[in-house]
């Protein structure tokens, strides 16, 4: 969950801990609504042992998912490349990985062979990280889905002469939010 259990309380006006399994339900609920969004597997932290990765062909290689915040490991076909943050650092790491989810081969390139790359890496935010926009979005996303609760399956609801349409998207405020943190795919 990418919130505190008591974030969502003090956002969502609960007094005690009694609905505290609803909760952590919404949050996480919540917390992976907003990370589909951003086209991520999670944004939760969360450490990715040997994955496979084809070659590109070209000196990056893009991880799954981000923020990226340790590589253990780059192995190619099975020899281990050094793998740093620091290209001028001695000797240099023949692997430089950035939080954005790639990993630079400043002089090579990663071969262009399927499963030819397993790698080892840390990604996603601590809940002390978080950004306070994915944050605030989950928390709204939250409160939306107390208040839809009694609504899951209506489209809209006829009332006298008026028609109340329910929202089933997450609200324009919160996408344009959440605008910086969706993931750019390589083309």
């Amino acid at each position: 969950m990418l919130v505190t259990l008591q974030d969502l309380r003090d956002y969502l006006g609960e007094k005690d801990s009694s609905h505290d399994t609803r909760l952590n339900t919404l949050g996480a609920r919540a917390s992976q609504v907003v990370a589909n969004y951003c086209l991520q597997t999670t944004l939760e932290e969360t450490t990715h042992t040997d994955e496979f990765y084809d070659g590109s062909g070209t000196d990056i290689l893009l991880l799954n998912s981000s923020p990226v915040t340790a590589v253990a490991s780059v192995l190619e076909l099975g020899v281990a490349l050094t793998v740093g943050r620091d290209p001028s650092a001695v000797p240099a790491p023949e692997i430089l990985w950035y939080p954005d989810g790639r990993l630079v081969r400043p002089w090579s390139s990663f071969l262009a062979y399927p499963n030819y790359y397993k790698v080892t890496s840390t990604r996603g935010y601590a809940v002390a990280d978080v950004p306070p926009t994915i944050a605030q979005a989950v928390l709204d996303l939250a409160a939306i889905m107390v208040k839809e609760k009694d609504r899951i399956g209506l489209q809209s609801k006829v009332t006298g002469s008026q028609t109340v349409q329910y929202m089933r998207k997450i609200p324009d405020e919160v996408r344009e939010a959440l605008g910086f943190y969706v993931r750019r795919r390589a083309a």
